[in-house]
């Protein structure tokens, strides 16, 4: 009962709450704005791909596959490994960032009726937006729940 009240309320926050951040309590994270780090040409570029699927319980499972570019934890703010084909992946619902992504799964707990914008960017483990051609690497998946 408790675990459901909680699930509920983590929904309610995030779908009334524009202003929130779940991620950390540096303003300055709140929405979509980080430094970047261009992909210099010839390199081989990260992309990301999301799928969303509904879990068998409640809520929705992601799952985001990576091409050139490797989940590193471990390297998370040591300056001397920053480098665009590894870091973590930053999730965003509806512009706001929930958390960061340590691994390609992830389990959002159930929504509320309404329609979503679910954004993962890929980013280096200084928390710089990976760039190509001045756009940032990302994926998007609407989401409409009924």
């Amino acid at each position: 009962m408790m675990l459901r009240l909680h699930t509920f309320l983590l929904a309610l926050l995030i779908s009334y709450t524009p202003l929130l951040s779940f991620a950390d309590d540096d303003p300055a994270h709140h929405g979509m704005h980080h430094s970047m780090l261009e992909i210099p040409e010839g390199a081989a570029v990260p992309q990301v791909e999301l799928h969303v699927t509904p879990d068998s319980k409640s809520g929705w499972n992601l799952h985001l596959v990576t091409q050139n570019f490797q989940f590193a934890p471990a390297n998370l703010d040591k300056k001397e490994t920053y480098q665009f084909s590894e870091g973590h992946a930053h999730l965003y619902v509806n512009g706001q960032k929930i958390t960061r992504l340590y691994s390609p799964w992830y389990y959002l707990p159930r929504l509320v009726t309404g329609s979503y914008e679910i954004v993962v960017t890929l980013n280096t483990n200084g928390h710089q937006d990976l760039m190509y051609q001045g756009q940032r690497i990302e994926a998007k998946v609407q989401l409409d729940v009924p």
